[in-house]
């Protein structure tokens, strides 16, 4: 299963973090696990281009992590709240057995 916590501060997302594996399918076949990882990845890429806002972030095998270090801002909010879209998607379609999706106010 993959642990996602979602990030919040008044109202806004500052970041996430996901550990472990779907365990849909085998490693390299696994659609869940990827579609995650592609969602993580691509926002961490986009806040990182786009959003123009200072953060921390770590990528590993079954780890994804991003910490907003300012206030978020219109694009980070659009792209962070894209994600949980995505990620909301998975869940509704696989069910809660692959992804577990909590929010937390830090």
């Amino acid at each position: 299963m993959i642990n996602i916590k979602i990030f919040k501060h008044n109202e806004m997302i500052v970041g996430f973090e996901a550990k472990g594996h779907a365990g849909f399918a085998k490693s390299g076949k696994d659609i869940i696990c990827s579609a995650a990882s592609v969602l993580f990845i691509t926002t961490i890429n986009s806040l990182e281009n786009l959003a123009d806002v200072k953060m921390t972030y770590q990528v590993d095998d079954g780890y994804a992590k991003c910490k907003l270090e300012e206030k978020p801002n219109k694009d980070s909010q659009i792209l962070l709240e894209s994600m949980v879209i995505g990620l909301t998607g998975i869940v509704d379609s696989y069910g809660k057995k692959y992804i577990n999706l909590t929010f937390e106010e830090v």
